[in-house]
């Protein structure tokens, strides 16, 4: 495992890898469980992704991969700043499944 020591407090910094992770599929379940905290945690150029409820060490999604994602191929895709693809959550403005555990807002585009 990789870790680099912070100078001052003696503790691992957390490590980012180039790319971002793969967006996780819809409905994805299983076990909550962290197999890893921060990419410094994951083998060769793995990066640690959120799937659901867990984080996995996962292949990135890099260059001409990255490109086609978020120009559009398979749905709308926006990058947040921790570098994850998510895909955007168009949900009707009552309560639906979204797979992330976030804030969403229904935007209706007839009513603004």
């Amino acid at each position: 495992m990789g870790f680099v020591l912070h100078p001052l407090r003696g503790f691992p910094e957390p490590i980012e890898k180039p790319g971002f992770c793969p967006p996780s599929p819809r409905g994805a379940s299983g076990p909550c469980q962290a197999n890893c905290l921060h990419d410094g945690n994951c083998p060769e150029m793995d990066k640690c992704c959120s799937y659901g409820c867990a984080l996995y060490c996962m292949k990135p999604i890099t260059g001409e991969t990255q490109s086609q994602m978020l120009s559009g191929g398979g749905g709308m895709w926006t990058m947040s700043n921790s570098g994850q693809a998510t895909h955007l959550c168009q949900l009707p403005s009552e309560h639906g499944p979204c797979d992330l555990k976030l804030t969403r807002w229904f935007y209706n585009p007839k009513t603004q």
